[in-house]
């Protein structure tokens, strides 16, 4: 059943293989997902009452439960899937009344996390501001972009992960700055950060874009971050987009 149902994820509004079909075939976009509705709750009916069937068939017996009781686990659970039961009237409302478009509305309800290193803020400030500006810009939420802080670069890895064992986060920016002192500093802690945020990535598979600073200099620190060579912290909530945008396509 459960392989069944997976496949009314395609009816479900903001689908990206059905936006990918009406611009392909130039028809609305809306008219496609009204188009599914009916076709939906139809499979899901079905789906439901051939489990029911199944279950009555081979004798599945379940336990009876106390009335009151049963009230309170219904009414438990329903607490808790608040956020999933809201995101159809979220997503469908946001599109009719003009909020966004059809296709920003594939990451509406996205939650990412940005997990940002203290050390060198002077510089970090501004690629956190680079981040939460262009996911703001392309339809995240503010309310759907958590951020947390950690002492510097090396404690990113560490943190990423325990942050993804708490939360499903859709995708994580990891953003820091390590700049070359006089000693081999740091060569360890650029090198360990990358392969930590590495290894968390392809251990979870969470996407982790990362914009930690890997510099020479404070001028090209700066420079990286919001001057002339750009913002990496921005660059980096780019990739997360895409990768978030890429993974629901799969």
């Amino acid at each position: 059943m459960t392989a069944s149902g997976s496949t009314l994820g395609i009816w479900s509004p903001a689908s990206n293989p059905r936006i990918i079909y009406a611009i392909i075939a130039n028809v609305s976009i809306g008219d496609v997902f009204a188009a599914g509705l009916l076709p939906g709750l139809l499979m899901g009916s079905v789906l439901v009452g051939t489990a029911y069937f199944m279950a009555k068939r081979s004798g599945a017996v379940v336990a009876p439960v106390p009335e009151q009781e049963e009230t309170e686990r219904v009414s438990c659970l329903i607490w808790k899937a608040k956020f999933a039961l809201f995101l159809p009237v979220l997503i469908l409302g946001g599109i009719y009344s003009g909020l966004f478009t059809p296709v920003e509305a594939s990451v509406v309800a996205v939650v990412y996390a940005l997990v940002v290193a203290r050390f060198n803020s002077f510089v970090v400030e501004a690629l956190l501001d680079g981040a939460v500006d262009t996911l703001v810009r392309h339809g995240v939420s503010r309310d759907d972009i958590e951020i947390v802080r950690v002492p510097g670069a090396w404690e990113l890895p560490v943190a990423v992960k325990k942050i993804l064992e708490k939360r499903d986060y859709d995708a994580v920016v990891a953003l820091g700055a390590v700049i070359r002192g006089g000693t081999a500093h740091f060569e360890f802690v650029a090198g360990e950060a990358a392969k930590g945020i590495a290894a968390v990535q392809n251990s979870t598979g969470v996407p982790v874009a990362f914009g930690v600073l890997t510099v020479d200099t404070i001028e090209q620190a700066i420079e990286r971050s919001g001057t002339k060579a750009g913002n990496k912290g921005a660059e980096a909530a780019l990739c997360a987009l895409e990768m978030v945008s890429l993974f629901k396509a799969l």
